[in-house]
């Protein structure tokens, strides 16, 4: 306050023009622009602390555990996210990426790689968007594309069963020519008992109140992969006719996984 504060009076029965000192005629101007840069960087430094991405990403919520089930015959890697505040991210997008150990082809050496992960839900082709007011299940088919064959060692097992080798393009099953046979839940969780892997969720999204890009990291292990369960209905329609969302349930697991079907009428 008292920087910016020239009306306390001059000296010299007062002079504005202090008598002709150039000092003070230089000096006063440049003490305003001090004060008003301090005053620029004070309320700057607070709102970018109070605009900060990290904080929010705490609102992001996932699955403690991952899921792997057989639908239709083919496994799925699955797990949950969802926004526990009333006003969700905006334009949300998730990515999946899987860390493991590749050998080299001579067999001399163990790398530690990462490969991107293709997501049937929400559709990787349309950007992965999410709808974080409620949760959603992210699902990853695991066929011969997936880096989770990879990681489980499985491979080349049958025509059709080649198994990806990086830097091939990562296809879709329509995109075959030769249909493949899938692996089992069975193969996976035996393999996956000796063999290491991790999944990176990165979950993405701009904060409405502040346009802030917030991004939330998660990740899973072997040890937090269940098999041939699935996750409890988390929404339900409450007397009144509004829907509520129950996020106690978020981590609680069925004994199978069973996939919605739209019932059909006479």
């Amino acid at each position: 306050e008292t920087h910016a504060t020239i009306g306390f009076g001059v000296p010299n029965n007062g002079n504005p023009s202090f008598n002709g000192c150039l000092v003070m005629s230089v000096f006063l101007p440049m003490q305003c622009l001090w004060s008003l840069f301090c005053d620029a960087f004070l309320i700057g430094t607070l709102y970018a602390r109070l605009s900060r991405g990290q904080t929010r990403a705490t609102s992001i919520i996932f699955s403690d555990k991952a899921c792997i089930s057989t639908v239709d015959g083919i496994p799925y890697f699955m797990f949950q996210a969802c926004d526990s505040r009333k006003h969700s991210l905006l334009e949300a997008n998730v990515r999946c990426y899987c860390f493991l150990q590749e050998m080299a082809p001579d067999g001399t050496a163990c790398f530690l790689q990462h490969r991107a992960m293709r997501l049937s839900h929400p559709d990787d082709e349309i950007n992965g968007n999410l709808l974080l007011n409620t949760p959603t299940l992210v699902v990853h088919r695991i066929d011969k594309w997936s880096p989770l064959i990879a990681a489980a060692g499985i491979g080349d097992h049958g025509p059709g069963n080649e198994a990806f080798r990086f830097p091939q393009l990562i296809r879709r099953p329509y995109e075959e020519d030769v249909p493949g046979t899938p692996v089992s839940t069975a193969q996976l969780r035996t393999a996956f008992k000796t063999k290491w892997f991790e999944v990176i969720v990165l979950l993405e999204g701009t904060e409405p109140s502040t346009s802030s890009t917030v991004q939330a990291r998660h990740s899973y292990t072997q040890d937090d992969v269940v098999y041939e369960r699935g996750f409890m209905p988390s929404l339900r329609i409450a007397s009144d006719g509004v829907v509520e969302v129950d996020l106690d349930r978020l981590n609680r697991l069925t004994g199978h996984f069973e996939p919605c079907t739209v019932p059909s009428h006479a």
